[in-house]
């Protein structure tokens, strides 16, 4: 009696539609569930810019004199930033502050939409804002735009508060160099992963004498590691554009009725 193997199959190579329909309908539900799914409640200060207003060599800087509100100052500083709830449903009545360089010194703070009740108190190097509530960015739009002056150095900025259900987190600006590190990354990888995959394509045509044709459970068998690299690269990618989408969230605040 002769039995014959099975031939190789995979659910790659399924011709049957309702595998295929189901296996996709499954795959978008389940995006869909991860999309939809409540976010916790998080307070972010999103620094945008942070430059000091005279900027001039060290030799100079002595000799000239500037005053705010007829008090004598040493550098003048300014940090914009936007304030938004990343998470699913309202905070209410949130605080939080935002602490300095202990030789710095809060001199004036801006907040708009300015009727949206912010109560800020400054404090030295503090300062301390109360809220009434913040709307989900997400699901409102809501963004406040806060602008503070200062006497001293504008970095680093440490933030502080929570409560119940919520948290807060300070977003700083993204670093030069770890940024271009990124863009090479993402970049380059393209450059190296197209001639290494024409490569091994060929060494897998030569040597295991597979031909390359439409993807099935034949091929995928011998090209799983480059097709893993892809979707590790493609992950690293969807990860810096989110960030990338996060620095680009609206500039303008909305105010809620």
């Amino acid at each position: 009696m002769i039995i014959q193997g099975q031939p190789e199959t995979h659910w790659f190579s399924t011709n049957a539609p309702a595998a295929w329909f189901a296996a996709t309908v499954s795959f978008f539900s389940l995006l869909y569930v991860l999309r939809s799914r409540k976010k916790p409640k998080k307070l972010v200060v999103r620094e945008v810019r942070n430059s000091s207003l005279i900027n001039i060599w060290p030799g100079v800087r002595p000799k000239i004199k500037m005053t705010f509100c007829d008090k004598p100052i040493g550098t003048l500083g300014q940090v914009d930033g936007d304030i938004f709830n990343e998470g699913s449903g309202t905070i209410q009545n949130p605080t939080f502050t935002l602490t300095l360089p202990s030789e710095s010194r809060v001199l004036d703070i801006l907040i708009t939409p300015d009727d949206f009740g912010a109560k800020p108190t400054l404090e030295g190097e503090k300062l301390t804002l109360a809220l009434p509530y913040l709307n989900s960015v997400r699901e409102h739009g809501e963004v406040l735009k806060l602008s503070v002056l200062v006497d001293g150095k504008t970095e680093p900025i440490k933030i502080s508060g929570g409560g119940e259900g919520w948290s807060v987190r300070y977003r700083a600006l993204v670093n030069p160099r770890r940024q271009r590190l990124v863009n090479a990354i993402v970049l380059g990888v393209p450059v190296v992963m197209v001639p290494l995959g024409l490569a091994y394509t060929r060494y897998v045509q030569k040597h295991l004498g597979i031909d390359i044709g439409p993807l099935n459970g034949k091929t995928v068998k011998y090209l799983w590691p480059f097709l893993l690299a892809i979707l590790l690269y493609s992950v690293f990618v969807v990860r810096d554009l989110r960030s990338t989408v996060r620095l680009g969230l609206p500039r303008t605040p909305k105010s809620s009725a």
